[in-house]
């Protein structure tokens, strides 16, 4: 999952981010997840709605917020080079917007 979050992410983490994003979801593994729809808000940004089932705790519906950027942490849509990433993937905020 490290591998999918923004740059800004990365710089305010730096080195730590994979085990910063390992203990954030400590508590909140997963056992499956189901993509539900795709909504292209812009060019570069889109939600994605999905299903989150955990291991202990009720299954969820989120957003997830992507961008698609370039390496400069600039947003790119297609056709110039870039990659999506995820905005908001700390737990805390994907659950406390979830609905049931």
């Amino acid at each position: 999952m490290s591998d999918l979050i923004t740059q800004d992410a990365h710089a305010k983490h730096g080195k730590a981010v994979r085990s910063e994003i390992r203990r954030a979801y400590e508590d909140y593994r997963l056992t499956a997840f189901d993509i539900l729809a795709v909504a292209h808000d812009m060019p570069a940004a889109c939600t994605v709605t999905a299903r989150l089932h955990r291991a202990s705790g009720p299954s969820a519906t989120v957003s997830l917020r992507w961008i698609r950027e370039d390496a400069k942490a600039y947003p790119k849509p297609d056709p110039w080079p870039g990659e999506w990433r995820l905005c908001t993937w700390e737990p805390w905020h994907l659950f406390a917007h979830a609905s049931n």
